[in-house]
C-alpha cells in the first residue's frame, strides 16, 4: 500500500523531543491536536467509575494527573496521518484501546473484546465492504485487515459508501485504508490494490496471518466461486451480502465447520459449475447468473425490472444505503459470532424491510 495511507506513530518510551521536533520538520503538519490530557481524564473516569458522583472525585483526579506526568520522560504516542497533515498526542495504544471499547463492557466481556481486537478479517470488495470494515473497527474487532479492491471511487458511489466530494476519484482500497487509520492508528492493513486473481488468492487466504473470517462482496462470478473453492480447501468461513432494494440476502458459509459443504449453502445448485465451464460468458449472461444466484422470488420487482436496464438506462445495479447500512450491521453481529465460536449454521438469510415493519410485526 502506498505508504502515503499508513500513519508514523512514535510510542511512548521510544521517542525523544528531538523526534518530535525532526517529524514536525520533514512533514507538512496542516493541524496539530494535543488530546493527551483530556483523554488522561476519559481514562481515570472508565477505570474509577465507583468514585462518580464522590465529593472526592476531582481531587482523586488531580492527585492521578499530576503521577502521570510527574514521570520523568515523554508521554503518550503520537500520530501524524500523512493525507490530512494531521498531528494527534494520544494516550498509549492499550490504553487507547480501553476508552474505545468501554461502551461494548458487559455487552461484550473483556476475554470476548480481547479476543475479537486479536483478529484478521478478510473483505473482498470495498464499497458495501468499505461500511462493513469501519465498523468492524468501531467494535473493536480486528487487529489486521486483508482489504482487496480495484476500483476508485466514483459520485455515483456516494449513495451508499461513507466519503466526501474532494475524495472522489482516490482509490476505494486507500479511502478505506485511511479510515480505518483514523478509527484505529494501531491497526495493521495488508492490501491487495489490483483486486484479486486466482494467483493472489492463495496469498489473501492462506499466507499468514489467516483471515478468521472473509467477506465476500463483489461482482464475479467466476472469483465467487475460485475465492469459495480454496477458502473450502483452508477452512475459512465467507460471509456474503447482497442489497436487493429494501432487502439484504446474507449467506453464511462454515467451510471451518464443514470443509464439504456445497458453495452458497447449495443454494445455488449447478450453476457454480456451470460458471467455471463457461467463463467467456457475455453480460446478459452475467445479468441472469445474478438473478439465478439471489433467486427470483427474494428479488423485489423493482430491483429485478432494474437487471434487465443495466446497459441501457441504467449503468449499474441500484443500491440503497439504507440496506447497505443495514447490512453492515448484521455483517458485524455474524462476524462476532463466528470469531466467538457461538453457534452460527451455514445457512442464507433474506432481511425483507417491508415484511419486518409490516403492522403484523408491531409490539
Amino acid at each position: 500500500m502506498n505508504n502515503a495511507y499508513k500513519p508514523i506513530i512514535l510510542r511512548e518510551g521510544t521517542y525523544s523531543a528531538k523526534d518530535i521536533d525532526n517529524l514536525k520538520k520533514r512533514y507538512r503538519i496542516w493541524e496539530e491536536r494535543d488530546i493527551y490530557e483530556a483523554q488522561l481524564k476519559e481514562y481515570f473516569e472508565i477505570t474509577h467509575a465507583y468514585l462518580l458522583g464522590s465529593p472526592n472525585y476531582d481531587a482523586e483526579l488531580n492527585r492521578y494527573i499530576k503521577s502521570v506526568l510527574s514521570v520523568d520522560r515523554l508521554k503518550g504516542d503520537w500520530a501524524y496521518f500523512p493525507w490530512s497533515g494531521l498531528l494527534v498526542h494520544l494516550i498509549r495504544q492499550e490504553e487507547y484501546f480501553a476508552l474505545r471499547t468501554n461502551r461494548n463492557r458487559n455487552l461484550i466481556t473483556a476475554e470476548e473484546q480481547h479476543l475479537l481486537s486479536e483478529s484478521c478479517i478478510g473483505i473482498i470488495g470495498l464499497s458495501v465492504g468499505s461500511n462493513v470494515a469501519t465498523t468492524l473497527v468501531y467494535s473493536g474487532i480486528g487487529k489486521v485487515f486483508k482489504l482487496a479492491e480495484f476500483d476508485v471511487l466514483e459520485t455515483t458511489n456516494l449513495n451508499r459508501i461513507r466519503a466526501r466530494i474532494d475524495q472522489i476519484y482516490i482509490k476505494k482500497i486507500d479511502l478505506t485504508a485511511r479510515q480505518i487509520y483514523e478509527i484505529d492508528p494501531f491497526a495493521e492493513i495488508i492490501t491487495f490494490e489490483e483486486g484479486l486473481s486466482k494467483d493472489l488468492l492463495t496469498s489473501f487466504l492462506t499466507h499468514e496471518p489467516k483471515p478468521k473470517v472473509i467477506f465476500e462482496i463483489i461482482d464475479g462470478f467466476e472469483m465467487k466461486i475460485h475465492l469459495r473453492a480454496l477458502a473450502r480447501e483452508a477452512g475459512i468461513p465467507v460471509i456474503m451480502i447482497t442489497n436487493l432494494g429494501d432487502r439484504v440476502l446474507i449467506d453464511v458459509e462454515r467451510y471451518d465447520l464443514n470443509r464439504n459443504l456445497e458453495f452458497f449453502n447449495g443454494r445455488a445448485g449447478r450453476l457454480p459449475y456451470e460458471m467455471l465451464a463457461h467463463p467467456d460468458i457475455t453480460t446478459a449472461e452475467k445479468h441472469k447468473y445474478a438473478v439465478d444466484l439471489a433467486g427470483t422470488s427474494h428479488i423485489p420487482p423493482r430491483a429485478l425490472e432494474s437487471v434487465a436496464e443495466i446497459g441501457k438506462t441504467l449503468v449499474g445495479r441500484p443500491q440503497l444505503a439504507s440496506t447497505v447500512m443495514t447490512a453492515t450491521g448484521f455483517s458485524v453481529y455474524l462476524a462476532k459470532k463466528i470469531l466467538l465460536g457461538h453457534e452460527l449454521p451455514s445457512r442464507s438469510w433474506l432481511i425483507d424491510l417491508d415484511k419486518l415493519f409490516d403492522k403484523e410485526n408491531s409490539l
